[in-house]
C-alpha cells in the first residue's frame, strides 16, 4: 500500500490518519473523511490515484479506524464533537485546505467550514447526510425526547455483530448483500483491513463499536442547513440518484442556499457513490483542488 499510517497525540488517546505525500510540497492538499461506521482505509482504492496530483491526508475519526480516541457513546450528543476534533486535527497542519468527506464525513467538513473557515479551502460533499427540511422539525424533538434511537438505521447499527472468528467469515458475511452489496470486492477488504482489530484469542473484532455507530445516526444534525447557510467557501456536492441522505427535495433546498455550487447527480448511484463511481469522484476532486489552489 502506498499510504502511511501515521498518528496525532490528543488528550485521552492518539487520531489516526493515512497520508500520501509523493506529489510533493507544491500540490494542492486535501482532507478526505469518510462515513459513519466507516474508515479511512475503505476509500484507498479512490484516494490512491489522485496521489501523484494532490497531498492527501485521510482521518479516522472518533471511535473508528485505528484511533484511539474516547468513544464511550454517552460523550455523543450531537455531531459537533466530530466538527471539533476535525477543527484540532485540521489545525495541526497549520493550513487552509480542501476538505472532501463522504456521508458524516461531509457534513463534518461543512460544519467546520462554516464555523472555523479560516480552515478550510473548498468544500467537495459526497452523498452528505442532508434529509429534506420538512423532516428535519420532528427530527429535532425525536432527539429532545429521546426517540431518535428508534430510527431504523440506527437500530440496525446497533445489532450489528461486533466480533467474527476472522476477516475471511466477515467478506463472506458481507459480500454482495445489505449495505455492502453494490460495493467494489477490493473495497470491502480494505473496509475490513481499516476497521477490525484483533484480539488475542485469534478472532476480529470491528474498531467503530457498534453502539457508538448507533449514537452518531440517532445524533444527526438537525442545524445542518443552517450551517451551510453560513459556508462561504466554493462548493462542489456529488450525490447519488438513489441516495438514502440526500433526497426528497434536498437538492432544491440546497441549491436555494448555494446557487454557485457545483452539484452532479449521478442517477444510477446510491449513497456510496465514492466506492460506485470513482472516476467521475476523483475527477471532481481534482476539479475543485486546482482551482482552490
Amino acid at each position: 500500500m502506498a499510504f502511511e499510517r501515521r498518528f496525532v497525540e490528543r488528550e485521552g488517546g492518539r487520531q489516526s490518519y493515512l497520508n500520501w505525500d509523493r506529489a510533493g510540497s507544491g500540490a494542492p492538499r486535501i482532507h478526505f473523511a469518510h462515513a459513519n461506521g466507516m474508515n479511512a482505509q475503505t476509500y484507498q482504492r479512490l484516494l490512491e490515484p489522485l496521489a501523484d496530483r494532490l497531498q492527501i491526508i485521510a482521518w479516522d475519526a472518533r471511535g473508528h479506524g485505528q484511533s484511539t480516541l474516547n468513544n464511550d457513546p454517552e460523550i455523543l450528543t450531537d455531531w459537533d464533537v466530530y466538527r471539533d476534533d476535525m477543527k484540532d486535527f485540521l489545525q495541526t497542519f497549520a493550513e487552509p485546505m480542501v476538505l472532501v468527506g463522504h456521508s458524516l464525513g461531509a457534513v463534518t467538513s461543512l460544519n467546520v467550514a462554516a464555523c472555523y473557515p479560516e480552515l478550510v479551502k473548498a468544500l467537495v460533499l459526497l452523498d452528505p447526510v442532508m434529509f429534506p427540511t420538512w423532516f428535519l422539525t420532528p427530527w429535532k424533538w425525536a432527539k429532545s425526547l429521546g426517540l431518535a434511537h428508534h430510527l431504523s438505521v440506527a437500530k440496525m447499527a446497533k445489532k450489528r455483530r461486533a466480533v467474527w472468528n476472522s476477516l475471511d467469515e466477515m467478506m463472506e458475511a458481507y459480500r454482495g448483500r445489505g449495505v455492502f452489496r453494490t460495493w467494489p470486492e477490493e473495497c470491502l477488504k480494505d473496509y475490513l483491513e481499516g476497521g477490525t482489530e484483533s484480539l488475542p484469542d485469534g478472532r476480529v473484532r470491528l474498531s467503530c463499536p457498534p453502539e457508538w455507530e448507533s449514537k452518531t445516526f440517532s445524533t444527526m444534525s438537525h442545524i445542518v442547513w443552517q450551517r451551510l447557510s453560513e459556508v462561504r467557501c466554493p462548493i462542489t456536492l456529488v450525490y447519488g440518484g438513489h441516495s438514502n441522505t440526500f433526497f426528497g427535495g434536498s437538492a432544491h433546498c440546497f441549491l436555494r442556499r448555494k446557487p454557485n455550487a457545483r452539484m452532479i447527480c449521478v442517477q444510477q448511484a446510491s449513497h456510496f457513490i465514492p466506492l460506485e463511481e470513482q472516476d467521475l469522484v476523483r475527477g471532481e476532486i481534482v476539479r475543485r483542488a486546482r482551482k482552490a489552489g
